[in-house]
Parts: C-alpha cells; structure tokens; sequence
C-alpha cells in the first residue's frame, strides 16, 4: 500500500513531547507576521510559545497540533499563564536547559508580556487537529502560522490557504523549496527580508518566507 506523505504527516498522533520551546526565533515570528489588532491567527501549536506571543497583538489565535503530547503541554503552559506560574511557565527538562531557545524565551517572555497575555487567554483555543483537514470559512483567519510545513502536500496546503482575504500572510519555512504555485499568493519581500535577518542574526538557522494574498489582477500586471 502506498503511504502519501498526508498519510505520514498523520503518524505525528504517535510522536513523543517534541518542542518544549519553539527552536525558532520568537522575534522573528512577531515581526514577519506584522502582527496587530484585528488579526485572525490560524497556527501550528508545538510547545505554544509561537501563539502566546501572537496572542499579546492577535485578536484571536487557533493553535493546533496532530501530536496530543503537544495539545496537552501547550494548555498546561496557558494554565500557568492564567494562574501567574511565570517561573514554571519558562522551566523545561533537562535536553533543553541552557540552550539559546530557552534563553530566548525567557528573554522574549517578561513578566510584563506574560500579564498582558493572561489577560487574553480567553482569546486563545488550542485542540488537537490536522491542520491541514481544516477548511476555514471565507476570511476567517487573515493570518497562517506553518512553521517547516511539508511544501509538496499540494491540495491540503492550496485548500487551507486559499480561505485567505487580500492582504492575508502565510508564515512558513520551505524545507526543500516551494514544489509547486500558489495562485494568488507573491513573496512579501520586506517582511521576509526582515524575518530573516532576525533568524540570523539570533543565530537560527532557518530561512522563512512570508507570502501574501493578492488580488488577481495584481498577479496579472
């Protein structure tokens, strides 16, 4: 039988606690995604640290995750939020102490941030799906969170985005390169220019790209 690489993508139900901190820049996420008020996130969960930060701007943020591992984590971080656990909202096992991915939380994730958070948290839904089985109404998010999504799963990805307004921004890292087009979507060139200096210049390693929906016509001229 043959196993597509949707059918793949769907074993994750049967992974470990991968991220107890995101291993991209935090900084980067904010500032490639522009967020702000009136935003509409629909985003990759992992350990959470990516949607609490969208949450201080976001007006609503969705973070899924197929690995139940990660759902769970993830709402016992918001539980500490909400109960003002800051100190064991930044704690993590012993494989990820001390690296530059802890630190950086801790250095993004102030006291100050964290209580502005919490008084947001009403504003957050985390569940365990495939976000790829998703299939948002007209506009309901302007905004996609993939993180290293898998590029070549053509139709899932086409039908998740193309829900998008004009002006929607899907933030996401082509691992082995965009495989295939996106119709009504271009590369915004100064939000990744910007990312990606940012990933740099913490000393990630990543390469995000930021696509942005345009009007048909714009693709046109």
């Amino acid at each position: 039988m043959t196993t597509t690489l949707t059918d793949r993508f769907s074993n994750g139900r049967n992974w470990p606690l991968s991220y107890e901190c995101t291993n991209e820049s935090i900084y980067g996420i904010v500032a490639g995604l522009d967020l702000k008020e009136g935003d509409r996130i629909l985003a990759i969960c992992g350990s959470g640290d990516q949607a609490f930060a969208m949450l201080e701007y976001a007006d609503f943020v969705q973070a899924v995750d197929i690995n139940p591992r990660q759902v769970a984590y993830a709402q016992y971080r918001a539980k500490q939020i909400n109960d003002g656990d800051f100190e064991g909202f930044h704690k993590v096992g012993y494989m990820w102490d001390g690296t530059r991915f802890a630190f950086e939380r801790r250095d993004y994730f102030t006291e100050e941030r964290l209580k502005r958070i919490r008084n947001r948290l009403d504003s957050l839904v985390i569940k365990e799906t495939n976000i790829f089985d998703i299939r948002p109404r007209e506009g309901e998010f302007n905004k996609i969170y993939f993180s290293n999504v898998f590029s070549k799963i053509e139709t899932p990805f086409r039908n998740l985005v193309t829900s998008q307004p004009i002006g929607g921004l899907i933030y996401t890292i082509f691992v082995v390169g965009l495989t295939f087009h996106i119709s009504e979507f271009i590369v915004d060139s100064l939000l990744t220019d910007r990312v990606r200096e940012i990933e740099s210049s913490r000393k990630h390693n990543w390469r995000p790209t930021i696509l942005r929906r345009v009007a048909e016509e714009t693709m046109q001229n």
